[in-house]
This record gives C-alpha cells, structure tokens and sequence, in this order.
C-alpha cells in the first residue's frame, strides 16, 4: 500500500511539473537583424537596403531626451532590436526648418527619404505622447 502511495504521489508531481512549464512565461528572445544585434537601435546611411547598407550610429541607452546624431544622414533607415521598447526616431524633411518625430515599436524597422536627427529609446509600450523634441 506504500508503494501505491509513493506511486501516486510522483505521477502527481510529475504531472503538476509538466503543468507548470507550461504556463510558465516564455523568456525575452535577444534578436539580431541586418548586423544590428540586440539590444541596439541602428541607423543605416542609403536607400534603403538594410542588408548592404553600412550601419552609421548605434544607440542602445534608454534616455528622457534624444540622442542627437553626430553627423546628419540622408536618406536613411532605422532598425530596432528592442523586444520591450519603443523607438523615437527624430527627422527632418527636405527644405522644412523644424524636426518631425515617428514612432517605432519593439523590433520594427523603417526608410526615411529624410534627414537623420535623433533618436530616443524609451521603456513605455506604445506610441504614445510624442510631442516636439
């Protein structure tokens, strides 16, 4: 009768085990995309094309302001490999005399026919409160 017992009480555990892996939380997947590894954001000069494109600035510090670019690019593109933050990518527009702001969520990318300014890493799901620089 003991060993019924026993029996029982491991098959039960071991179920209750198995349970819980699965509803335990995954862990945060550290991505890489077009040479720009986690946890960076990644501004590339040209048109465009991320994969031959060389990479122009690295940015990986969670700021409350911008994070101004030492030289100015045109046209570029921005990758983010954040899984959890949001990008604020700062830009200028040809012959405009003020700076306009985008938002990119974790692991988006994108192509401006404009002027590299900035960017901001911020640890606030969602594109919200994006104001004037």
């Amino acid at each position: 009768m003991t060993s019924e017992k026993t029996i029982a009480k491991s098959v039960a555990a071991a179920i209750l085990g198995s349970a819980a892996a699965l509803v335990s939380p995954a862990p945060a997947l550290a991505t890489s995309q077009y040479g720009c590894n986690y946890p960076y954001v990644c501004v590339y000069g040209g048109n465009g094309d991320w994969v031959s494109s060389n990479i122009v600035g690295r940015f990986r510090d969670i700021t409350s302001g911008f994070q101004y670019a030492s030289t100015n690019r045109s046209p570029f593109s921005v990758v983010s490999t954040r899984n959890d933050d949001t990008v604020y990518v700062l830009y200028r527009n040809g012959g405009e005399n003020f700076d306009r702001v985008d938002c990119l969520l974790p692991n988006e990318g994108a192509f401006y026919n404009s002027t590299f300014r900035g960017i901001r890493i911020d640890d606030r799901p969602g594109c919200s409160g994006l104001g004037t620089p």
